[in-house]
């Protein structure tokens, strides 16, 4: 996920909702967007956010994140 331009979509914190920026770290429970010189801190099970791969918008409810980033990983 770090790397990725982001929009959160939804939340119950509608201040939150239109705030977009690149992630550049994320932990069991949170995301940090930066955005120019704006930094933010933002609760994975507070939000829906959405981000572009290739030509497809995807939409992801962040309270299905968490977890820290290493134990998403699935081996089969």
């Amino acid at each position: 996920m770090i790397g990725r331009n982001i929009e959160v979509t939804g939340s119950a914190n509608k201040s939150l909702v239109g705030i977009k920026g690149k992630i550049i770290d994320e932990t069991k429970n949170t995301i940090v967007v930066v955005n120019g010189n704006r930094r933010k801190v933002l609760l994975k099970k507070q939000i829906q956010f959405a981000f572009t791969v290739g030509d497809k918008r995807v939409k992801i409810d962040g309270s299905k994140l968490i977890k820290r980033p290493e134990k998403r990983i699935e081996i089969r």
